[in-house]
């Protein structure tokens, strides 16, 4: 059984990402914390209304660029991937 941690501080609002696919299928939230940045990642399948919710901290930039080339959604949305990883290593230079 994992153990659960000390939750992670979030900074603040004006340290807060959010973007999406065009089609609202694909969600992303990135915020800084105190030990690198927080990413919850949604997901709507098809025309129901099922939802997969992930959430994710990364401690430093490698693993978050080595996750999000690992994400197979990445080549249908190139763009959003883009957006992601550039504004996701923006919080890692600005804390």
């Amino acid at each position: 059984m994992k153990r659960r941690t000390r939750p992670a501080t979030f900074i603040g609002a004006e340290r807060t990402v959010t973007a999406s696919s065009p089609d609202d299928v694909l969600r992303f939230r990135v915020s800084a914390c105190s030990h690198g940045i927080h990413v919850e990642r949604a997901q709507r399948y098809g025309l129901t209304r099922r939802i997969t919710v992930q959430s994710m901290r990364f401690v430093d930039d490698a693993s978050f660029v080595r996750w999000c080339d690992t994400d197979q959604l990445k080549f249908s949305y190139p763009l959003l991937y883009d957006r992601l990883r550039r504004d996701g290593c923006a919080l890692f230079r600005s804390s």
